[in-house]
């Protein structure tokens, strides 16, 4: 089971969130709202749990498996929207959506919590989970691989020349040094996931393991038509693997010179906790779950995880 039985429509209660990187304003789904329409996908996950992977699966989805990629004018950056990222003018992202063809499907990425987000039943939502001590390995190394001049503007309070210090923050508040608490955000979509039949809750572990299975998963939710035995579903296989991304990872990098080159795309490997947490430290993990979620949200994010 996922989610509550009988949990209400979600409701934005949240108009403004600590920003530690100063690139997010949750208004900006305000201005676009009045152009969201009926087929609308929006991948939503806490940063460093599978963004960018799960949006080029579903482009290759949408795309039949062809190559619509190319750097450096039509890059994933070009393909998708991130509505609330500051970085990009609300207007330029109404244009954009303005210019779309009726038949085109969007796509929008967003990290929003969902008790910040303006919700509509005309927007299918994606949610990737992944174990959080994955996420804080991936994310200390984002914020390492990041230019020294976007680090020294947005995060100069991290200290990032202390993991101890960076994970011990980060699991105390969830949301260093970025906008969203990992524990809230996970059990916001959470608590919905039963009750919005618009809601698809996908666990990276599974992504990992078998992506065919997400795959035909994705096909049935988004209702997107794909053949197991044609070559444009070896297409989405092979243009999703991580040797194909990281080979191509120009189509993926954000923009505005945030990352070292070739540095976005990482390793995406589970379990690179367990040669870096002391054991008091994995227990304060565990503490920490026990306290936030419920049986059933533990056992989903640490679905195919060595616990």
């Amino acid at each position: 089971m996922t989610g509550e039985e009988n949990a209400p429509w979600p409701q934005r209660t949240i108009t403004e969130l600590q920003d530690g990187t100063n690139s997010i304003d949750i208004r900006a789904w305000d201005e676009v709202s009045p152009y969201i329409r009926e087929g609308d996908i929006v991948v939503n996950t806490f940063p460093k749990s599978g963004t960018t992977w799960m949006l080029q699966l579903i482009l290759q989805m949408i795309n039949n498996g062809e190559e619509t990629l190319f750097a450096p004018d039509n890059t994933l950056r070009h393909a998708t929207s991130w509505i609330e990222n500051m970085l990009i003018a609300p207007t330029d992202t109404v244009a954009k959506f303005k210019l779309t063809p009726p038949h085109h499907r969007r796509l929008i990425k967003s990290h929003l919590q969902l008790d910040a987000l303006l919700f509509s039943p005309k927007i299918k939502y994606v949610c990737v989970f992944r174990d959080g001590r994955d996420v804080v390995m991936s994310l200390y190394n984002h914020c390492m691989s990041q230019t020294a001049e976007y680090r020294n503007a947005t995060l100069k309070d991290a200290k990032l020349d202390d993991f101890t210090f960076f994970y011990e923050n980060w699991l105390l508040h969830g949301n260093q040094p970025f906008w969203t608490d990992y524990f809230h955000h996970i059990q916001s979509w959470w608590k919905y996931a039963n009750s919005c039949d618009n809601i698809l809750l996908v666990n990276y572990n599974e992504m990992q393991r078998n992506l065919t299975h997400v795959i035909l998963k994705l096909a049935k939710f988004l209702g997107i038509p794909v053949d197991e035995a044609s070559v444009s579903f070896r297409q989405i296989l092979h243009h999703t693997s991580f040797e194909y991304m990281k080979q191509h990872e120009d189509l993926f990098e954000p923009p505005l010179n945030v990352m070292k080159q070739g540095n976005f795309i990482h390793k995406g490997v589970k379990g690179r906790w367990r040669d870096v947490l002391s054991e008091s430290q994995h227990r304060m993990y565990w503490d920490k779950i026990r306290q936030c979620w419920p049986p059933e949200l533990i056992e989903f994010v640490h679905k195919d995880s060595s616990l």
